[in-house]
């Protein structure tokens, strides 16, 4: 999950104040349709490769409430997974052949997860993917390999499968008081296969029908802990731009559409070999409330 940094509003005191939290109603469903799009590209001698996954989902949420959190009760209608490495393609879905990549997405289609939401700040708590997991690392691998197999395949299900679905639900962190043309910024920090961070600048232009528009441009830098991509340790310098829009219920905090793109790229060294990186991270997202 990436952390954030909230900034302070500029006030526009002559339009309307709408004050948007993640508030959704108590037993609820939202059922949304995600793609997300994630390329890298590092050019540099016998370091030079590309790794491009593209995931679809169509997911539903149950809301509950628990004292202060939001529950949501997690489960998937579709997930297809499609990962392409250097000249080979590798289509990943629950027909494809044997191994635990199929073994967790066919699972996590007949499975409940549970996600709970701090509106407050808008902190998420997973529950549920790990276990699922865990059974299947046990049937794949041995009693001494489980615990090492078990760690690295629940980091993939939760940041492949389940994050890229969560993280455009709270994309935009409202709980304030806003008018139209009110500007304001957050700091986030990308974790997925490789770390920055972004400096959102966020502009709440209009309502219509219920539904406030928020636009984002944002800045990319290097991450003060440093930087890493695909596991391996880079040095050297990360720019980049972000942009991104989202339609979100004033009543509600739900979004309806959600569109977000992150555009990065810089020379560094990765293990001592000089190499070219670059970043196309896509993510677009659109449902609401069914029921």
């Amino acid at each position: 999950m990436a952390s954030c940094h909230r900034g302070k509003k500029q006030p526009n005191s002559e339009a309307r104040a709408y004050h948007i939290r993640f508030n959704p109603p108590d037993s609820s469903t939202y059922r949304y349709n995600t793609t997300s799009d994630f390329l890298i590209t590092v050019i540099g001698g016998e370091e030079s490769f590309a790794t491009h996954t593209t995931s679809r989902f169509t997911v539903n949420y149950l809301i509950s409430k628990d004292s202060n959190d939001v529950v949501l009760e997690i489960t998937f209608d579709k997930i297809d997974y499609h990962e392409v490495n250097g000249a080979g393609v590798h289509e990943v879905d629950a027909a494809n052949t044997p191994g635990p990549v199929r073994e967790i997405l066919k699972q996590m289609k007949t499975a409940d997860f549970f996600a709970r939401v701090r509106p407050a700040d808008l902190t998420l708590t997973l529950g549920g993917v790990q276990e699922l997991v865990n059974t299947v690392t046990d049937a794949y691998y041995s009693e001494a390999n489980r615990p090492q197999a078990s760690d690295y395949w629940g980091q993939w299900a939760e940041r492949e499968l389940v994050w890229k679905n969560l993280d455009p639900l709270v994309w935009v962190a409202l709980d304030s008081v806003r008018h139209p043309g009110d500007h304001w910024a957050d700091t986030s920090t990308n974790l997925e296969q490789i770390n920055f961070k972004i400096n959102r600048y966020f502009q709440f232009d209009t309502v219509k029908a219920g539904m406030a528009m928020i636009r984002s441009q944002g800045r990319i830098s290097n991450d003060k802990r440093g930087t890493w991509v695909l596991g391996k340790v880079v040095t050297g310098m990360l720019t980049g731009n972000e942009s991104g829009k989202c339609l979100i219920d004033t009543a509600t905090g739900m979004p309806g559409e959600m569109d977000d793109l992150i555009d990065v790229e810089g020379d560094v060294q990765i293990e001592g070999h000089k190499a070219r990186i670059r970043v196309l991270k896509m993510i677009t997202m659109m449902g609401g409330k069914v029921k």
